[in-house]
């Protein structure tokens, strides 16, 4: 069991972090051929993974780690439509960033925020298999 102070600390930093995603996801809703704003979008959510993996919440750190991932090799792909397809996931990040905190301490709520995770991972698997295939860096080194 999570300790309830440290999950609401969390909670809390989750909302500071959707507050800098939101005018990175707006500023793409406008102009999706903006590749730093993919990476500066990765770079937030490698913050989410970071504490998620730390307080075992898997499922939100592997959807973070993959989120960030494609949020970077996006940052490297000039290709119009994969910038359309990852800028649909960063909807979904969005949602799920706002929904997080808000639902963190009921496990009904929470449980179906992490099958929608679940199933974005699965999205982001497919392309990166199908688009960014030939992109090995994932990550800001």
């Amino acid at each position: 069991m999570k300790d309830p102070e440290f999950v609401g600390y969390f909670a809390e930093e989750m909302q500071g972090l959707y507050g800098e995603l939101l005018p990175i996801h707006e500023s793409l809703k406008k102009n999706q051929n903006q590749p730093k704003l993919y990476e500066k979008f990765g770079q937030i959510i490698d913050r989410v993974y970071g504490t998620a993996s730390t307080m075992k919440f898997d499922e939100l750190a592997e959807y973070s780690r993959k989120m960030k991932n494609i949020c970077y090799k996006c940052s490297q792909s000039t290709n119009d439509k994969a910038q359309r397809k990852v800028f649909d996931l960063v909807e979904t990040a969005i949602k799920l960033f706002r929904d997080t905190p808000l639902h963190i301490h009921d496990p009904v709520e929470f449980k179906k925020v992490r099958y929608l995770m679940h199933v974005e991972v699965q999205k982001i698997e497919l392309l990166e298999r199908s688009v960014f295939h030939s992109i090995q860096r994932g990550s800001i080194t």
